[in-house]
């Protein structure tokens, strides 16, 4: 945050997110985008359903058929 409080000019924020949504990170950047001030990202944890969410318990995906014994 020190870096981001000296910089003198204006400065643009901008965000990327994994694909599957299991990391994040914040970009910051010179006012004419040309230059990274700073960076910040992470690991986000594991999303869970919202029967999870309300039960606290996974919901149970049916069993697959096998096919003839």
């Amino acid at each position: 945050m020190q870096l981001l409080r000296e910089h003198a000019q204006p400065i643009r924020a901008g965000k990327i997110t994994a694909v599957d949504g299991s990391w994040i990170f914040q970009l910051f950047l010179t006012e004419d985008v040309s230059d990274l001030v700073a960076c910040i990202g992470g690991r986000l944890p594991e999303r869970r359903s919202t029967h999870q969410q309300v039960t606290g318990r996974a919901t149970r995906r049916p069993e697959t058929a096998q096919g003839p014994p």
